[in-house]
């Protein structure tokens, strides 16, 4: 329940005290917790004590629980093999994107023609499927 505590107080706006003060509190306690708790879990607080779930990239935090999720005793096998496909589908189909921006980039020597912009492509495709999903 802490950890929840913690990843929804990111959810603050400006001028929440009650809400910073639950942040502080929660991180201090969570990371006090960390050494004593088991695999899965804390992984789960490791990741949100570095990047809160809402404030992440989702298919990067998908693809970080994963492994997580693998772990549990519970899981459900089909399921899993199924975020594994969808992750792998997805990261087949921006590398293809990122190809043929790549090549266009290249052939309109865009360079040359615009000296004042950075050339940097890859980070600007990332930059832009961060804010997409």
């Amino acid at each position: 329940m802490l950890w929840c505590l913690y990843e929804a107080t990111h959810l603050r706006v400006d001028g929440e005290d009650v809400l910073e003060e639950a942040i502080q509190f929660s991180r201090k306690k969570l990371e006090a917790l960390l050494p004593e708790l088991s695999f899965p879990l804390s992984e789960c607080v490791r990741d949100a004590l570095h990047i809160p779930y809402h404030r992440n990239v989702q298919r990067l935090a998908a693809r970080q629980y994963i492994p997580q999720y693998d772990a549990e005793p519970t899981k459900i096998e089909s399921l899993s093999l199924f975020a594994k496909i969808d992750f792998n589908m997805l990261q087949a189909l921006h590398q293809s994107e990122l190809r043929e921006a790549s090549r266009w980039w290249k052939e309109f020597d865009f360079p040359s023609k615009l000296p004042y912009a950075r050339d940097r492509i890859a980070e600007g495709y990332y930059w832009m499927m961060g804010a997409h999903f």
